[in-house]
This record gives C-alpha cells, sequence and structure tokens, in this order.
C-alpha cells in the first residue's frame, strides 16, 4: 500500500524538538535570527560549518540538529517557521559561560547567512543547590528581579529581564532535585519564553510604526465623510469618491503590510502562555513571579495590537461604508442629470415637431402656388382651342393642386416615420 506523501514528516514532527538531557551546573547561551526570506541560505551555511567541524550534517527536512564539539560544548540547531535558534551549552565553570559566549559569537557568521537579523539572546545558568540553601540574587537588578517556583519546589527561576553583560537577557535557574530530563524540557519551556516574547514585542514595535498612518487615514476618513452631504453636484461627488477611494486603498496598503506580524504577534504571545502554563511557576517569597511580571509588560502591549487590529478593521468597514454611500449619491445624482436632460430633448423634439408642422403647412402653399402658376401658363396658351378663360382654369385647378400637393407630403412623411 502507498505511504501517503506526508505520513513521515507527519511522523517526526512529534520528535522535531525533543527534550535534551541536561545536568547541574551547566551553561547555555541561545541565538535567535529571523531568517523567513534565507531559509535555504542558512540551511546551506549550517551544513558547510558541520562539514567543517567534521560532524554529520542535517538531512534537508531537518529542524532539529545537535552538534558534539570539543571541550563537552554542544550545539543545537533549529529551523523554525520565519527564525532559526541556535543552542549553546557547556558545563558551568569558572570562565566556561564567557569562553561559550565567545565561541557563539565567533562562529554565528559562518553558520547563517549575512542577511539573518539577531531577535534573541539569552543567557542562562542552571546551578543545584539544596533544600535549605539561600539562593544568590546579586546579579540581578533588585527593582524587577522575580523568582518563580516551579516542580513543587524543585526549582526556583529568576531573572529580571534585563540585558546583561554579554547582551543577553539573564535567567538562573536552581535546581533542588529536577532529574536531567525534566530539568531539560524546563530549559527549553524557558527558552522558549524568551525567545516568543521577543517575536512578540518586536510585532508590537513594527504595530507601533503603522499607528501614526492609521491615525490619519481615520482624521482623514472623517473629514471626507463630513463633506459628503456638501456635494450639490455631480463632478465635486465624484471628486470627494476618488479621494475616499484613494484613502481606503492606502488603509488597505497598511492592513497588507501589517497583517501577518500582527497575526504572528498574536500567535507567538499565545505561545508565551502556552510555556508559561507548563512551567507552572508562582511567586516565591516577597519576589513578583515571572509570570505575573510578564503578564504586566507585555499584556498591554498585546492588547495594543489587538487594538490596532480592530482600528484597521473598523476604519476598512467606515471607508466602505462611505464610499457606498457617495457612490449612491453620485448614481442619484447622474439619474437626475440624465432625467433633466431628457426632458430637455423631449421639449426641444416637440418644438422640433410644431416646426415641422409649420414648415410642412408653408410648404405645401409653396407648392401649391408654384404648380398653380404653372397651370396658369399651361391655361393661357390653350384658350384659343378649349374656350374657357384661363383665370376660370387657373381657379378650378387651385383646390385639386393643393389638395394632391397635402396628400404627397402626408404620404412622404408616413413613408419616413415608419
Amino acid at each position: 500500500m502507498k505511504d501517503h506523501r506526508s505520513r513521515k514528516a507527519a511522523l517526526a514532527e512529534i520528535h522535531a524538538r525533543p527534550f535534551e538531557l541536561l545536568e547541574a551546573p551547566r551553561a547555555i547561551f541561545r541565538q535567535a535570527f529571523m531568517s523567513a526570506r534565507t531559509g535555504g541560505q542558512n540551511f546551506e551555511a549550517f551544513s558547510n560549518w558541520c562539514i567543517k567541524q567534521n560532524v554529520e550534517p542535517p538531512a534537508k527536512s531537518s529542524r532539529h540538529h545537535v552538534v558534539n564539539l570539543s571541550n563537552d560544548r554542544r550545539m543545537i540547531w533549529e529551523r523554525h517557521h520565519e527564525f532559526i535558534t541556535l543552542t549553546w551549552d557547556c558545563p558551568l565553570k569558572n570562565d566556561s559561560l564567557r569562553s561559550l559566549v565567545k565561541y557563539a559569537c565567533d562562529n554565528e557568521t559562518e553558520i547563517l547567512a549575512s542577511s539573518a537579523e539577531l531577535v534573541s539572546l539569552v543567557q542562562l545558568k542552571v546551578l543545584s543547590i539544596s533544600q535549605n540553601q539561600k539562593i544568590d540574587l546579586d546579579e540581578f537588578d533588585p527593582q524587577t528581579v522575580c523568582v518563580s517556583l516551579i516542580n513543587d519546589g524543585e526549582a526556583l527561576i529568576a531573572s529580571d529581564f534585563k540585558v546583561g553583560e554579554y547582551d543577553a537577557t539573564r535567567f538562573v535557574i536552581f535546581n533542588k532535585g529536577i532529574k536531567p530530563i525534566s530539568m531539560g524540557a524546563v530549559v527549553r519551556q524557558l527558552l522558549e519564553v524568551e525567545t516568543y516574547r521577543m517575536l512578540a514585542l518586536i510585532g508590537f514595535v513594527e504595530t507601533q510604526d503603522i499607528m501614526p498612518m492609521i491615525k490619519e487615514v481615520e482624521d482623514r476618513m472623517i473629514d471626507l465623510t463630513g463633506k459628503i452631504d456638501d456635494t450639490g453636484d455631480v463632478d465635486t461627488s465624484r471628486t470627494l469618491l476618488k479621494t475616499l477611494t484613494k484613502t481606503a486603498s492606502k488603509l488597505e496598503a497598511v492592513s497588507a503590510s501589517s497583517q501577518f506580524r500582527i497575526s504572528a504577534t498574536s500567535a507567538y504571545y499565545q505561545l508565551v502562555e502556552s510555556r508559561l502554563k507548563k512551567l507552572g511557576g508562582i511567586a516565591y517569597g516577597d519576589y513578583m513571579s515571572i509570570e505575573d511580571f510578564l503578564a504586566r509588560r507585555l499584556a498591554p502591549a498585546m492588547r495594543t495590537c489587538i487594538s490596532v487590529e480592530d482600528r484597521i478593521a473598523k476604519a476598512s468597514k467606515k471607508l466602505s461604508r462611505a464610499t457606498s454611500l457617495l457612490r449612491t449619491k453620485v448614481d442619484i445624482q447622474v439619474e437626475a442629470q440624465n432625467n433633466a436632460l431628457l426632458d430637455s430633448m423631449d421639449r426641444r423634439a416637440k418644438q422640433q415637431f410644431h416646426l415641422q408642422q409649420t414648415v410642412e403647412g408653408l410648404s405645401i402653399a409653396a407648392v401649391s402656388y408654384y404648380m398653380v402658376g404653372l397651370i396658369g401658363y399651361l391655361a393661357k396658351g390653350s384658350t384659343d382651342w378649349t374656350g374657357i378663360s384661363s383665370s376660370t382654369i387657373t381657379a378650378l385647378s387651385v383646390p385639386l393642386v393643393v389638395a394632391t400637393v397635402w396628400f404627397l407630403v402626408r404620404r412622404i412623411r408616413k413613408h419616413y416615420g415608419e
């Protein structure tokens, strides 16, 4: 039996991003790069780098690849829809984190295409502590530090969400007994929280950039719709309709350029919420939890994105209604103009008909006059052999000539009328 063309890909998807075993103490450094337009180039660059490191390159369909390096270092390459992540880790000792970051930065230009854009940097340390040991938070800003208790008290996560020494957001996981496989899951979820948070906020920043354009369209729309009642003639209405259509086109261009990013921002925010829910953190001591911190800082930004999307949709509907209303008004004005033109044409036709009747009467008289004149000339020449005077013949011919001419004119008019 023939396999469905997507069966293997569907089977592989469930294992696309497995959890890695992580034993404390461990140093982790993650880089996330936007690469939607250069996916193939990034894959080729990474494959070449793997060959240079004497390791097996990923399969073409692969979205997750682990590279084991010297000095107990490891790099995990992951390909997503529009970004790529490089997650570096090694045992945490002495200055191993500093050297790991330097090694990552030295190699990133070979692993990625030149057009890849940095989105997120995360520095994470996994430390082992005893159940009663006090956690050290001296490296964090005391005003913004937040701590979450996870796994029924088996670990603590701390961060201040500020950029630290390596230009990266800093996290520390204090492990009190979580097993390596569970710690791998916690680390992945935490790294994804920060990566998706940055992607969502980038969308928020881009949304802020289009807000002045939306405001301009809204103000222009209010001004234009207020002029609809003032358009007294067709030309003015058509000019206004053209301006309204141009404004609607501008709004549609803004909508088309921002729709994907706003939708992606919403999706990334949902992923952040999903990962936080999986972590299941609660507040520790007097500290704010990571979940509460992000809810207070991230949620308003996401509501702004939703608000912008709603404003675009409402403005588009209002412009559509205004355009439809004005187009109807133009149609009514054109119809009234056409009716006036038809009335004018009808009056002219009646005038022409009356004039035609007048001309017709005059033409009968004129033709009859000339024909009677001709008969008069004939009568003068025939008086000698007929014995009837020419005036008598002329007088008797008048009714007959007039009747004949009238009949012929009627026949001609009837013929052309048909």
